[in-house]
């Protein structure tokens, strides 16, 4: 038996406005760690050394390899930094949702999309696919986190919809 997720009953309901009441405090310290580490991955790979290095590695592994850049070094600081922002993740989801080994499964195919939507390596179309995702799924839902329609429909039809917009921004973008 898997173990079921715990909605605590701050993260019940839709955000009204950004009071203490509607917007608790433990989330807006989550969306501001969140917005810290995707700031700070972009400034990372987009303004220092070994950004400049791990995104000349993705381009042409061997072209990099003529100019000096070691691919050792590369990869195993790039192995680093996805460690440590999944660790953030977990860490930030721990509050929220009982910890389990598969416990990120349910979003994993949600985030996989958002970044090919948003392009891989471009950290500010990722943010903007996963904006653009989350105010269609609360347009869907009407706002509920259960995954229900807003009229009370099935929840299954939810996911379908918005799988649909995944595939239909995939295939014409």
């Amino acid at each position: 038996l898997a173990p079921m997720p715990v909605e605590p009953g701050f993260q019940q309901g839709g955000i009204e406005g950004l009071s203490a009441e509607d917007h608790p405090a433990q989330r807006s310290a989550r969306e501001g760690c969140g917005a810290l580490a995707m700031g700070g991955l972009y400034l990372l790979l987009q303004h220092s050394r070994i950004g400049k290095a791990m995104r000349a590695f993705a381009q042409n592994r061997e072209a990099a390899f003529m100019v000096g850049i070691r691919p050792a070094v590369v990869a195993g600081t790039a192995v680093s930094l996805g460690l440590g922002l999944a660790g953030l993740a977990g860490a930030s989801l721990a509050p929220v949702f009982t910890v389990h080994p598969a416990m990120g499964i349910p979003i994993l195919f949600k985030a996989f999309a958002i970044v090919i939507i948003g392009g891989l390596g471009h950290i500010p179309g990722a943010v903007l696919a996963a904006a653009g995702y989350a105010m269609l799924a609360v347009a869907i839902t009407g706002g509920r986190t259960d995954g229900a329609w807003g009229s009370g429909l099935n929840p299954g039809r939810t996911r379908s919809v918005l799988l649909a917009a995944e595939v239909a921004s995939l295939k014409y973008s």
